[in-house]
Protein backbone atom coordinates (compact mmCIF):
# COMPACT_ATOMS: atom_id res chain seq x y z
CA UNK A 1 0.00 0.00 0.00
CA UNK A 2 0.87 3.27 -0.43
CA UNK A 3 1.11 5.64 2.50
CA UNK A 4 0.88 9.46 1.85
CA UNK A 5 4.47 11.37 3.43
CA UNK A 6 6.32 7.87 3.10
CA UNK A 7 8.84 6.89 0.33
CA UNK A 8 8.20 3.43 0.00
CA UNK A 9 5.44 1.02 -0.30
CA UNK A 10 4.45 -0.27 2.63
CA UNK A 11 3.10 -4.03 3.48
CA UNK A 12 -0.57 -3.59 4.80
CA UNK A 13 -0.27 -6.67 6.84
CA UNK A 14 2.67 -5.25 9.39
CA UNK A 15 1.85 -1.26 8.93
CA UNK A 16 0.58 -0.10 12.47
CA UNK A 17 -1.91 1.66 11.72
CA UNK A 18 -1.99 5.30 13.14
CA UNK A 19 -4.61 8.49 13.36
CA UNK A 20 -4.53 10.45 10.20
CA UNK A 21 -2.76 8.78 7.87
CA UNK A 22 -4.13 8.42 4.48
CA UNK A 23 -3.44 4.88 2.71
CA UNK A 24 -4.16 4.04 -0.87
CA UNK A 25 -4.18 0.60 -2.33
CA UNK A 26 -5.06 1.07 -5.74
CA UNK A 27 -2.15 3.44 -7.41
CA UNK A 28 0.05 3.16 -10.94
CA UNK A 29 2.93 2.43 -8.06
CA UNK A 30 0.85 -0.63 -6.24
CA UNK A 31 -0.43 -1.77 -9.06
CA UNK A 32 3.14 -1.88 -10.87
CA UNK A 33 4.64 -3.48 -7.40
CA UNK A 34 1.87 -6.40 -7.52
CA UNK A 35 2.68 -6.90 -11.15
CA UNK A 36 6.00 -7.37 -10.50
CA UNK A 37 5.37 -9.84 -7.57
CA UNK A 38 3.18 -11.79 -9.25
CA UNK A 39 5.88 -12.20 -12.19
CA UNK A 40 8.28 -13.13 -9.71
CA UNK A 41 6.04 -15.62 -8.15
CA UNK A 42 5.68 -17.09 -11.63
CA UNK A 43 8.76 -17.27 -12.55
CA UNK A 44 9.39 -19.76 -9.57
CA UNK A 45 6.35 -21.69 -10.54
CA UNK A 46 6.78 -24.91 -12.21
CA UNK A 47 4.02 -24.04 -14.63
CA UNK A 48 2.37 -27.53 -15.40
CA UNK A 49 -0.87 -25.67 -15.67
CA UNK A 50 -2.42 -27.87 -18.68
CA UNK A 51 -1.81 -31.24 -16.65
CA UNK A 52 -2.72 -29.56 -13.07
CA UNK A 53 -6.24 -30.17 -11.62
CA UNK A 54 -6.21 -26.41 -10.41
CA UNK A 55 -6.12 -25.37 -14.15
CA UNK A 56 -8.67 -23.01 -14.98
CA UNK A 57 -9.54 -22.78 -11.33
CA UNK A 58 -5.89 -21.39 -9.84
CA UNK A 59 -5.43 -17.74 -7.78
CA UNK A 60 -2.23 -17.37 -9.56
CA UNK A 61 -3.59 -17.90 -12.81
CA UNK A 62 -6.46 -15.57 -12.06
CA UNK A 63 -3.86 -12.55 -11.10
CA UNK A 64 -1.84 -12.93 -13.69
CA UNK A 65 -4.75 -12.80 -16.07
CA UNK A 66 -5.99 -9.77 -14.17
CA UNK A 67 -2.69 -7.88 -13.93
CA UNK A 68 -2.16 -8.91 -17.70
CA UNK A 69 0.58 -11.26 -17.53
CA UNK A 70 1.14 -13.02 -20.77
CA UNK A 71 4.30 -14.57 -20.75
CA UNK A 72 7.33 -14.25 -18.33
CA UNK A 73 10.04 -12.00 -18.54
CA UNK A 74 12.06 -13.83 -15.94
CA UNK A 75 13.83 -17.37 -16.10
CA UNK A 76 12.91 -19.82 -14.33
CA UNK A 77 15.13 -21.76 -11.89
CA UNK A 78 16.47 -24.69 -11.91
CA UNK A 79 15.17 -25.40 -8.33
CA UNK A 80 15.02 -28.84 -7.04
CA UNK A 81 11.51 -30.32 -6.71
CA UNK A 82 10.30 -30.73 -3.60
CA UNK A 83 8.06 -33.47 -2.55
CA UNK A 84 3.99 -33.12 -1.47
CA UNK A 85 3.57 -33.16 1.93
CA UNK A 86 0.78 -34.95 3.19
CA UNK A 87 1.35 -35.37 7.09
CA UNK A 88 -0.82 -32.03 7.52
CA UNK A 89 -4.84 -31.80 7.57
CA UNK A 90 -3.63 -29.82 4.24
CA UNK A 91 -1.50 -31.92 1.56
CA UNK A 92 0.56 -29.10 0.08
CA UNK A 93 2.62 -29.12 -3.06
CA UNK A 94 5.30 -26.60 -2.48
CA UNK A 95 6.28 -26.46 -5.87
CA UNK A 96 2.93 -23.94 -6.42
CA UNK A 97 3.68 -22.08 -2.99
CA UNK A 98 2.83 -18.73 -3.71
CA UNK A 99 3.82 -17.92 0.53
CA UNK A 100 0.13 -16.50 1.20
CA UNK A 101 0.11 -18.77 4.71
CA UNK A 102 -3.27 -19.52 4.56
CA UNK A 103 -2.19 -22.88 5.09
CA UNK A 104 -0.11 -21.50 8.29
CA UNK A 105 -3.03 -19.83 9.70
CA UNK A 106 -5.67 -22.58 8.87
CA UNK A 107 -3.22 -24.76 10.92
CA UNK A 108 -1.66 -22.83 13.63
CA UNK A 109 -4.49 -23.76 16.21
CA UNK A 110 -3.56 -27.55 15.55
CA UNK A 111 -0.40 -26.57 15.43
CA UNK A 112 0.07 -28.71 12.51
CA UNK A 113 2.09 -26.55 10.47
CA UNK A 114 4.50 -23.09 11.58
CA UNK A 115 6.14 -21.29 9.02
CA UNK A 116 10.10 -21.78 9.07
CA UNK A 117 12.48 -19.81 6.99
CA UNK A 118 9.80 -18.06 5.64
CA UNK A 119 11.96 -14.53 5.37
CA UNK A 120 15.09 -16.14 4.25
CA UNK A 121 13.86 -18.73 1.88
CA UNK A 122 11.88 -15.63 0.62
CA UNK A 123 14.90 -13.70 0.09
CA UNK A 124 16.84 -16.42 -1.50
CA UNK A 125 13.71 -17.60 -3.60
CA UNK A 126 13.53 -13.32 -5.22
CA UNK A 127 16.70 -12.24 -4.28
CA UNK A 128 15.10 -9.45 -1.83
CA UNK A 129 17.42 -7.56 0.08
CA UNK A 130 15.41 -5.52 2.29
Amino acid sequence: MEVEGQRTLQTACSTPVTENVVVNTNTEKVRKARKMIIELLMSNHFGECLTCKRNLNCELQSLAADYGIEELRFEKPKAKRHEIESTTPIVRDNDKCVLCRRCVRVCEQYKALKPLNRYTEARKRYRLYV
